[in-house]
């Protein structure tokens, strides 16, 4: 138990001291890491595959069905029924229009020299 602790530490100190620095130590323990990190087996229903070849070829194909297979979404309106409106419809036009190129300029310029004209502004259109 003291000796992995012991190990613990100094890997720690030895990362912080030359961890990320691009050197021959980060590399060494870049690759170590990622030769440990793979996956060596997967469970496929009732089997467990060894071969990587096997675990590659899985892997694609069931990203490949999952992503270009065609779904029909239909719109039950759940989102409406679930989720309460708190904006009228008058206030989302409101919300949702695009400014015009006018009312950007005058924004803009007015409010670089005056900070406080964009509340007045705001207050002054409603």
């Amino acid at each position: 138990m003291i000796e992995e602790v012991y190990w613990k530490e100094k890997a720690y100190v030895q990362w912080h001291t030359n961890g990320d620095r691009n050197t021959k130590f980060f590399h060494r323990m870049a690759k170590i890491r990622n030769t440990t990190q793979s996956l060596h087996s997967l469970k496929i229903g009732n089997n467990i595959v060894t071969k990587k070849e096997d675990i590659v070829d899985h892997v694609v194909q069931h990203y490949s069905d999952l992503f270009n297979t065609v779904s029909i979404l239909q719109d039950s309106n759940l989102v409406e029924q679930v989720i309460p409106s708190l904006v009228s419809e008058q206030n989302n036009k409101i919300l949702t229009m695009i400014p015009l190129e006018d009312e950007i300029s005058i924004v803009v310029f007015w409010s670089y020299f005056f900070p406080d004209f964009l509340e007045c502004y705001q207050r002054g259109r409603h």
